[in-house]
């Protein structure tokens, strides 16, 4: 039997956050023992959905008054502790660790800040997530999953992954501190360059900060959701669509210009949807290549296509009830493993009698102490990304001490183009590149896949974002480049899966939240509406960087390579997983208010105070005092400005190659000894010339 990548890890959860729980369920995936902590007093957070997050875990009820001897043995001699130290749960003041511990601890504003416990929707508000989520011409509104808890878990998981890779290679073990609000500042790079470019952005529905057409157009039968990201997209969906002369059409020249006239556009394109049903529509958006897909309910969600196909809704048996429930399927799919499935749900307490003599007192080897490389240190990663998803994992490869290589086409990256721009560079462009290398290079062309040959030799990552299938058209699938580098790790990011009812469809992170059910959450009235931050991409390029690091750990127990298939679609549904069984209990009540100045998020139950008349700072105080949590939901800039991005440094500054000073994210994985870099902006991307060959170790091609 294959080993799983965290076969013999044992993982103590004590937190009670959804970000916790989620943690706790990737780190089972892939083989970790979960022991669940639980106590009588449990309330709120993962608790309103135990069966769920209990799923493939064990658990162990604990008194913490008499039964505090056992749970501090546990912790003792626990690899990894999971703990979420603000969640006003019975648990949250539990410090004890053992030597070899790496503990984890997720709270809303990080170690040493206000303990507040504060909630998803809170930091939404406080973060300008809420603030550019809805109609352009409606409130705010709050994004319906816990989509920063679920990204938090998936950032927890890489930070495990990567200190226990330092603890099995140096000795030490560390702590990890991870915070909502740096996982929110995390989710804005398509927001932030306007707040640098010094613009003030709005809410946008369905459309996007950065380009158009992208947006949901209501057809004969019902509505879709298009994407056209880059202007070769835009040349092909015009004949498609029998608008051949929309390419001509002035202010629709480039992608600068249709964003400047996009209710104009948005208004030619809803035309022509309303004169064809969906199906029409979505037929002339696959013969242009361009992503395109109806709205799918929550109620439709399992039945969808490629959710069957590629099982990401499975069942489980509740070991207390015997009654049946839904839970996610498997997200994290490699040639070198088979992840772990839950199949059943832990009655409370079944895993004293499985613990039985395993904690009893006997000595533990304490690991070195010192100092340690960064984790990923002198590994090389290859990266063909565009837009969000891989450039987002390859950047924190990258912060976490690799060396990363982005291949660009000779005319350059898409992103790049994207306004506004400082020097030439793209802010949006360096958000998501930062502490890579460029190079230009020409895989369709004999010479150039040569050197990509050379190249692949001699790294241990191949990461990418195209089209599903596109490197397998120039020779290069799978096998093929496990020949070329039997140690290589090929992990390839789509909408779909390479493993997909849709082979070859291409889909951006819009319809990746439409087709997922992740849409259906969030309304406003009864229009369903995207998240205003690309979560789909987001969580996507989190996946795909879980995953490499928990394949690398892989590569250190078997020798060879693998493939990785990570679906965006499989992680939105994912982040949907707390709407699926219904709850053990009804969470607040989440709304916003208008009043004087702006709006305010509220959650509580009962009848609020009337806010409409008060500046937001009384508007808080009022609902405060009738005992709700509230918060002044605020925009990009204030969000930029907030003190907390500076004390956190989430917003850094380095130079750029002429000296002027660049802004970059800061990691929101905080490792104590070995903390991630702050990495300089990326620059032009460079020609493979004999200079950069010996740079980069390669041997010279035959000339």
């Amino acid at each position: 039997m294959v080993r799983l990548p965290l076969e013999d890890i044992l993982v103590v959860e004590l937190g009670g956050r959804i970000g916790i729980g989620g943690a706790g369920g990737l780190l089972a995936e892939l083989g970790a023992e979960v022991l669940l902590i639980e106590t009588a007093a449990d309330r709120g957070h993962k608790w309103r959905h135990r069966a769920g997050f209990a799923a493939g875990k064990r658990s162990l009820r604990v008194d913490p008054a008499s039964d505090g001897g056992l749970l501090d043995e546990v912790l003792r001699r626990a690899d990894v502790i999971l703990a979420s130290s603000d969640d006003g749960g019975p648990l949250a003041g539990v410090t004890t660790s053992g030597p070899n511990s790496v503990r984890v601890d997720l709270t809303a504003f990080g170690a040493g800040q206000e303990a507040s416990g504060a909630s998803d929707g809170e930091i939404q508000a406080m973060t300008g997530i809420m603030e550019t989520t809805g109609l352009a011409d409606g409130p705010p509104v709050p994004i319906g999953a816990p989509a920063l808890e679920f990204s938090a878990s998936l950032y927890i998981a890489a930070a495990v992954l990567s200190a226990l890779r330092v603890r099995r290679r140096d000795g030490p073990a560390q702590d990890v501190d991870v915070a909502l609000f740096d996982v929110a500042i995390n989710a804005l790079p398509t927001f932030l360059p306007a707040y640098f470019g010094g613009e003030q952005i709005g809410r946008l529905g369905n459309a996007h900060s950065l380009t158009a057409p992208w947006n949901g157009y209501e057809c004969a039968d019902g509505w879709i959701l298009m994407c056209c990201p880059s202007q070769a997209q835009w040349l092909r969906l015009c004949p498609a669509m029998g608008a051949a002369e929309l390419v001509d059409e002035p202010g629709f020249e480039d992608v600068p210009s249709r964003v400047r006239n996009r209710e104009r556009l948005d208004a030619r394109i809803g035309e022509w949807a309303a004169s064809v049903s969906i199906a029409e529509a979505l037929d002339a958006l696959k013969t242009a290549s361009i992503p395109g897909g109806p709205i799918v309910t929550m109620a439709e969600m399992a039945g969808e296509a490629n959710i069957r196909h590629r099982e990401m809704v499975r069942e489980a048996v509740d070991g207390a009830s015997g009654a049946r429930i839904r839970v996610p399927g498997p997200m994290l799919r490699a040639s070198g493993w088979q992840a772990r499935v839950a199949e059943t749900v832990p009655a409370v307490d079944e895993a004293r009698a499985w613990l039985g003599d395993s904690v009893a007192a006997s000595e533990i080897a304490v690991a070195s102490e010192g100092t340690a490389d960064l984790p990923l240190a002198g590994l090389r990663v290859l990266e063909i990304g565009q837009y969000t998803t891989a450039p987002l994992a390859g950047r924190h490869l990258a912060a976490l001490g690799a060396e990363v290589l982005k291949i660009e086409p000779t005319g350059g990256d898409p992103g790049r183009t994207w306004a506004p721009h400082q020097d030439g560079l793209s802010y949006y462009f360096a958000f998501s590149n930062s502490g890579k290398t460029a190079l230009a290079l020409d895989i369709n062309t004999d010479a150039g896949a040569e050197d990509f040959r050379l190249l692949l030799a001699g790294a241990d990552i191949l990461l990418e974002n195209l089209k599903p299938g596109a490197l397998a058209k120039l020779g290069f699938d799978g096998e093929a480049l496990l020949r070329i580098n039997p140690r290589l790790i090929y992990c390839a990011i789509s909408g779909f899966g390479a493993e997909s009812a849709y082979p070859g469809r291409p889909a951006v992170d819009t319809i990746v939240q439409s087709m997922s059910g992740f849409m259906d959450l969030t309304r406003d009235g009864e229009t369903p509406l995207k998240s205003g931050v690309s979560m789909g991409d987001i969580a996507g390029g989190q996946l795909g960087l879980v995953a490499l690091l928990a394949a690398l750990e892989q590569r250190e127990a078997t020798g060879v390579g693998q493939e990785v298939d990570i679906a965006m679609q499989d992680i939105a549904l994912w982040m949907t997983q707390t709407a699926w069984n219904g709850g053990d209990e009804a969470p607040p009540a989440r709304q916003v208010l208008a009043c004087a100045e702006g709006y305010v998020y509220a959650e509580g139950d009962g009848t609020p105070p009337d806010v409409t008349a008060l500046p937001v700072d009384e508007a808080v105080s009022a609902l405060a005092a009738s005992g709700f949590r509230a918060r002044p939901v605020v925009g990009i800039w204030e969000a930029a400005e907030h003190p907390l991005v500076a004390a956190r440094a989430l917003l850094p500054m380095t130079n750029n190659a002429a000296g002027r000073p660049w802004p970059s994210l800061g990691s929101p994985m905080r490792l104590s000894l070995t903390p991630p870099r702050v990495l300089p902006p990326i620059g032009e991307a460079r020609a493979l010339d004999g200079a950069l060959r010996r740079r980069l170790g390669l041997h010279l091609a035959a000339e």
